[in-house]
């Protein structure tokens, strides 16, 4: 499955056209929330972006979520750049709110066995991807009633140790969950540092709420020293449009188109546009990634599922492209339905996506083989597809079944 370059261009750009982004880009302001809770709860007290109930739920979660992750931690998360860190120094209200949700998820699962050892991986930095998914796993199932759930229990297969993720007793039966995290792929993480290092990290509000426009297509990634030097550029080109109060364009033949305009020539902003050839938009660089093969070798990663128990397979992948059309699906199941196939004990196998997005989604498709669900809640989008193993030795549970394609946290109320 690889995502069109326009696509995934987009979705570099997106943070920017959705307000994921803090109110300003100062040094200081992006980091002053995140050295103390005390600092963010008063933030979001004080907040006009929020409703009285979102404000509420916000202020509510992040007190959970303090109770894990205090002071001390923030303070090095910080220094350690710890995937959280991006969502307290957020202000947009999605990303509140997304805060407020991991917290209520984290009390709603502080009384499961092993559960400091799930706080210590959230902690880590390079821990947290796949603790958040395990996290995420265990608050969809206790969303659905099922609460009798074990974190990283301890079982022996052919008498080597093992440790699946979760252990979940339903109607008396023990059943085993292997939940893998897909990490961002490299030419992603590359992608994101070059758009960001050529875009806002330039500008600071003030500059482009007052005085400047501007308009970019990044057409490759680029290396360090490339970056720099056409940050250069940029620095120069915005100081002369600051004092010329004209534009300036930047052009480097499949590199770079850059055009920055003074906001007192506005109206000269279509015409410029069309002589340069260059769109209206901020966007790149693209990138592909095989997501297919990703997903297939996440799901063959089954090795600490018991072979005399049923299994169920989990794989959360937030940076999945997924397709909003039927036949998308149809043809992802195509691709991956034999790799579950082979995995006799296994019974189902759920892939996930969490993405931001504007569409408000309710939909729920369900098939001879698989369920499809997708919903929308705060501008986050979820993904859950669901794929029963006719070939299992088990017999597919249709609690569990029932848990993992209906049941989604988004909006979730956990008190």
């Amino acid at each position: 499955m690889e995502a069109s370059d326009t696509m995934q261009a987009w979705l570099i750009d997106f943070p920017r056209r959705a307000g994921m982004r803090s109110k300003s880009n100062s040094n200081a302001d992006l980091h002053a929330g995140t050295d103390s809770w005390g600092f963010h709860l008063t933030y979001v007290a004080q907040s006009d972006d929020l409703k009285p109930q979102e404000k509420k739920q916000v202020l509510y979660g992040l007190t959970k979520l303090k109770q894990v992750f205090d002071d001390d931690w923030l303070r090095q998360a910080r220094k350690e750049h710890h995937p959280l860190v991006a969502y307290i120094i957020n202000k947009a209200p999605w990303s509140q709110l997304w805060l407020a949700q991991f917290g209520m998820k984290l009390d709603a699962l502080n009384k499961l066995a092993n559960f400091s050892k799930l706080v210590r991986r959230l902690r880590s930095s390079k821990e947290y991807t796949g603790a958040e998914a395990e996290l995420e796993a265990a608050a969809k199932l206790i969303t659905a009633g099922i609460t009798n759930i074990e974190l990283y229990p301890e079982i022996k297969v052919k008498g080597k140790p093992k440790t699946p993720d979760l252990r979940a007793i339903v109607g008396g039966q023990d059943i085993y969950f292997e939940v893998k995290a897909l990490r961002e792929p490299k030419d992603s993480v590359d992608a994101s540092w070059t758009h960001q290092q050529l875009t806002y990290t330039l500008f600071d509000r003030e500059t482009l709420q007052h005085e400047l426009l501007y308009f970019c297509q990044i057409h490759k990634i680029l290396s360090r020293p490339r970056i720099e030097e056409f940050r250069t550029k940029i620095r120069r080109a915005i100081a002369e449009v600051k004092q010329t109060k004209e534009y300036a364009y930047i052009r480097e033949q499949g590199i770079l188109d850059y055009l920055v305009i003074h906001q007192s020539k506005q109206e000269q902003c279509d015409a410029l546009v069309k002589r340069f050839g260059i769109k209206k938009e901020i966007s790149g660089p693209p990138f592909k990634s095989d997501d297919i093969m990703r997903l297939k070798h996440k799901l063959q990663e089954s090795g600490q599922l018991p072979e005399d128990k049923p299994g169920v397979m989990i794989v959360f992948g937030n940076l999945l492209y997924f397709g909003s059309e039927e036949h998308f699906y149809e043809d992802l199941v195509y691709q991956l339905e034999d790799t579950i196939y082979d995995l006799e004990n296994v019974v189902l196998a759920s892939i996930i996506s969490k993405t931001v997005g504007l569409e408000q989604v309710n939909k729920i498709a369900q098939k001879p083989h698989y369920i499809l669900v997708r919903k929308s809640h705060n501008l986050v989008q979820e993904t859950m597809l669901v794929l029963e193993n006719r070939y299992s030795k088990f017999p597919v549970n249709k609690e569990i079944l029932s848990a993992l394609a209906t049941s989604s946290s988004l909006g979730r109320k956990y008190r």
